[in-house]
């Protein structure tokens, strides 16, 4: 099959001359960049699959057997996910089989918070799309794999290492997984691996020196659209799409200007229509949430909350609402709406943020060109400086300044405009940059005296967005968790900011799973850290549906999903569980001497007997 079919049938659309350029190259780049509706993630998963199952022998020789999409947010992961498997599909490629059974078909796994595939190590051999967050992929590649059995970091590090095309995509909001992710495609360039491996990094306001680090040098050349690429009728309405830019009046400080916002907002709205807002903190985004709807209800103005402290159930269900092609209302958000969400709207505000930002929420008014109207407002913050340098977290205070001088300059807000007017950003220079040695030390799994993991969280994210995982169960006062509780399911789980969770832990209990011991075990709020996985008491509070993860929510009890109607509940493994053969899932069996049927008998003893038997038969024939 050619490329041009392959993309047709799997897409319903025709290969743009760039994704075609990139499937037929020499040699794969190490950087891309594309405006935003351009096809990125497409022409990647079809270069790939091309070049993996169609292309001449040493193409498909030279081209690994795994493509490892590493994204910064969840949703990213999800509609990545979703598209890939929609595509595999139609091509008739799709491995759709759990566990052991999979055939030679292409699977494709999530692994992210609260999601992560299970099985997906099982086939080493079989080709295989694996999509996840920086967190989950990066914890893997350093040998500590959050979320993941410690008993299998090894095996899960072997297969992310060896063997793999790594794609980074939407680098500017990775900060400090940019620079890890650099300095391990170099030191596997320097190391060796097994099997072809190949590092690609890619966004739609990318700059060649963003790529460089200690080890890694930046890349001489970018894969970009070229004239053939801008001529596509398609891309030119996007490109010259009309989105009038101005300034709000609002100077957003703090959340006592929520409800002047929320007023400009609902001013601004047209009706029919969708209004996204972008702010840069989650509890702004929950206060103007709040604004919004109290007085858009005498408006009759719907809205919806859409950010990263979600369980997956209401998440998904706010961001389907959001997205839906006939919702009219307002959407409220943070970055978590900057890449890969397939939303528009005819009026956009934003918060003031890195320039890189704004181009990509920009990107989310007037996406296909469809409004005559369509206006950008960003938001400034007040003009005093101490003000300023307050309102400037999570981001540098000459980030937001580089920014705000091309903004004012600027009139007409589309990627053509962006485009001229050729802002260069610097890179921020990344606080631990690892190194050989740290990448050698990592091989030694073994937790320290006093039973904590080396924490890698540094090397993947900054300090304030560092994440850990949180359920409620039902536990009366005073009550431990059991031993034999089914684990967390996927829809159980929220993520939120360990610093938060470390306050919010001083006056409550959490429980965390010894694997060495068996049991839960309780945790301080000081001994928290990313990637950890923690059970709360559901009467202490701490969320709501609509709000996510809301430390002032301690009055009610918080709504427990029951894991045990989900098809795996199954208690947390210890050291010595064997769930696979355990389980019956693996035909393991042994007939003893003077016994009238096989037994069933857990991997370990199976090994221990065959070896013993085997160093029988070789004494025999001695």
């Amino acid at each position: 099959m050619d490329f041009d079919t392959l993309f047709q049938q799997a897409t319903h659309q025709s290969p743009y001359p760039y994704q075609r350029r990139l499937a037929l190259a020499e040699d794969l780049p190490e950087a891309l960049s594309a405006p935003t509706g351009a096809g990125k993630t497409a022409a990647v998963v079809h270069a790939w699959l091309y070049r993996r199952r169609f292309a001449a022998q040493a193409t498909r020789d030279a081209t690994p057997r795994r493509l490892v999409f590493c994204l910064p947010m969840r949703t990213l992961v999800s509609q990545t996910a979703l598209a890939t498997r929609g595509w595999l599909d139609r091509l008739g490629l799709l491995d759709a089989g759990h566990g052991l059974d999979r055939g030679d078909r292409v699977g494709v796994h999530t692994l992210m918070g609260g999601a992560v595939d299970d099985d997906w190590h099982l086939h080493p051999e079989r080709d295989a799309v694996l999509v996840g967050t920086q967190d989950m992929l990066l914890s893997r590649a350093l040998n500590r794999g959050y979320a993941s059995s410690r008993f299998r970091w090894p095996w899960e590090y072997a297969l992310v290492s060896n063997d793999s095309l790594w794609v980074f995509d939407e680098v500017q909001l990775m900060g400090a997984g940019l620079a890890t992710g650099l300095q391990l495609a170099a030191l596997r360039a320097k190391l060796g691996t097994f099997g072809p491996t190949h590092t690609l990094f890619m966004s739609a306001t990318l700059e060649p020196a963003w790529l460089e680090t200690v080890d890694h040098p930046a890349p001489q050349d970018v894969f970009a659209l070229e004239a053939d690429d801008l001529a596509a009728p398609d891309l030119t309405k996007r490109r010259c799409a009309t989105k009038r830019l101005e300034r709000s009046s609002v100077k957003l400080g703090d959340k006592t200007r929520a409800p002047a916002l929320a007023a400009e907002v609902l001013a601004r709205h047209v009706a029919g229509t969708r209004t996204l807002v972008v702010v840069n903190r989650v509890e702004t985004a929950v206060n103007l949430h709040t604004e919004l709807k109290k007085l858009g209800a005498k408006k009759d103005v719907v809205s919806v909350l859409l950010h990263s402290r979600f369980r997956p159930p209401e998440r998904e269900r706010a961001v389907a609402r959001a997205t839906a092609k006939d919702f009219t209302g307002v959407v409220v958000a943070t970055q978590v709406v900057e890449a890969g969400v397939d939303m528009t709207s005819r009026t956009l505000f934003t918060e003031i943020a890195p320039w890189p930002s704004v181009v990509q929420r920009a990107g989310r008014c007037n996406r296909g060109g469809e409004e005559n109207d369509a206006v950008v407002y960003w938001v400034d913050h007040p003009a005093d400086d101490k003000a300023r340098e307050k309102a400037a977290a999570p981001y540098a205070l000459e980030d937001l300044a580089l920014a705000r001088a091309h903004l004012l300059e600027m009139t007409t807000f589309n990627p053509e405009a962006i485009a001229a007017r050729g802002v260069k950003v610097a890179a921020e220079p990344a606080a631990h940059v690892i190194r050989r040695r740290d990448v050698v030390d990592l091989f030694d799994t073994t937790p320290d005296l006093a039973g904590a993991d080396l924490d890698v969280s540094r090397f993947i994210r900054e300090g304030d967005e560092r994440d850990a995982q949180v359920f409620w169960r039902d536990l009366p006062p005073g009550e431990k968790p059991d031993a034999k509780a089914p684990r967390p399911h996927r829809d159980e789980l929220c993520a939120v900011p360990v610093y938060k969770l470390r306050e919010w832990l001083a006056k409550r209990d959490a429980w965390r799973w010894n694997a060495i011991d068996g049991v839960w075990e309780k945790v301080r709020g000081d001994r928290v850290f990313p990637g950890m996985t923690l059970m709360l008491r559901a009467a202490d509070g701490g969320y709501d549906p609509e709000r996510g993860w809301d430390e002032s929510q301690t009055e009610r009890p918080v709504t427990v999903i029951d894991a045990r109607a989900k098809e795996d509940a199954e208690p947390e493994e210890s050291l010595g569980d064997d769930p696979l053969s355990d389980l019956g899932r693996l035909d393991v069996r042994e007939a003893k001497p003077n016994e009238a049927s096989p037994r069933w008998v857990d991997l370990a003893t199976h090994s221990t007997d065959a070896r013993d038997s085997r160093r029988s038969i070789a004494s025999d024939e001695v």
